[in-house]
């Protein structure tokens, strides 16, 4: 079976394709191909509360460039989805009423608990802990998503209008930050140990920047040292230096403090990073529905 997932982010849109193989009772995924294009809605969208007619035909353009790979792929089922940046949007029933007329597409416009569901529906093959919960953590553009895991059960799940292109423009108030803080203190009142698992582009580019192994954890001192290190850069220097694409090296120090705020609220050390994303739980809850 051949599976695609369309994911439009406040920051960036992404089209993953994966080919599902049956072997020894076993289903898995493999990636054929990953697209991905920086038209950062939520600049316009937490800015002006709508998507520009600019980026809107940039969007339009992208899906349509992604709807041709769909189909030069043979794709058996496809879905899209749109967070924050469109959730918000005082314009998005027009976007997605032109983006189905030009495209055939079906943008989904999907909610945060929606958004954090389907992140942990890509069911991370870690090497767990019995005594340890598992606090999933998405940092998008628009908004942060958190999925506590004890075990197979998810304990509590909450998303927050607190994402990286939203602090750029900064527009995230402060009752939100009081709201995130409350939540995650209370889950440190836990007598269990917290480790984070952690997804999204800033995560996955500050383990690559640590060179580790591709199994291997982050701890809260190294994400400050790289904080320190990154922040004290221009944007230009971290392009430069550290091979960052310019979409992500003027937010990735955002991503990191919020990384960092959170370990701190739960008392956590630990994050892991398994590299996936919402694209992938969209992928692995359409195999259960077409298989």
């Amino acid at each position: 079976m051949r599976l695609a997932a369309i994911d439009v982010g406040s920051n960036a849109m992404r089209l993953l394709i994966n080919d599902v193989i049956e072997l020894n009772g076993k289903s898995h995924f493999v990636k054929l191909g990953l697209f991905r294009v920086p038209v950062r809605l939520g600049w316009d969208v937490f800015n002006d509360g709508k998507i520009s007619d600019h980026n809107t035909q940039r969007l339009i353009s992208a899906l349509s460039a992604y709807k041709n790979f769909v189909d030069a792929y043979e794709v058996d089922h496809l879905r899209a989805c749109a967070t924050s940046a469109m959730r918000d949007a005082s314009n998005s029933k027009e976007i997605i009423t032109a983006i189905k007329k030009t495209t055939g597409i079906e943008l989904e416009v999907i909610h945060g608990k929606v958004e954090a569901d389907l992140i942990q529906q890509a069911e991370w093959q870690g090497k767990l802990s019995k005594d340890v919960d598992y606090l999933y953590m998405d940092v998008g553009g628009g908004s942060t998503e958190y999925s506590l895991h004890r075990g197979k059960e998810v304990i509590r799940s909450k998303s927050f209008n607190i994402g990286t292109i939203r602090l750029l423009a900064d527009k995230v108030k402060k009752s939100e930050w009081q709201k995130m803080q409350e939540f995650l203190q209370e889950l440190s009142t836990s007598p269990r140990n917290i480790e984070f698992v952690g997804s999204g582009g800033s995560i996955n580019t500050a383990h690559k920047l640590s060179k580790r192994p591709s199994n291997a954890v982050l701890d809260y001192a190294y994400i400050k040292k790289l904080y320190e290190q990154i922040d004290r850069l221009t944007v230009n220097e971290r392009i430069v230096l550290h091979g960052l694409k310019p979409d992500r090296a003027d937010v990735l120090p955002i991503a990191l403090k919020l990384y960092l705020r959170s370990m701190e609220w739960t008392e956590a050390d630990i994050i892991h990073v398994p590299k996936f994303g919402l694209s992938d739980g969209m992928i692995r809850t359409l195999y259960r529905q077409h298989r």
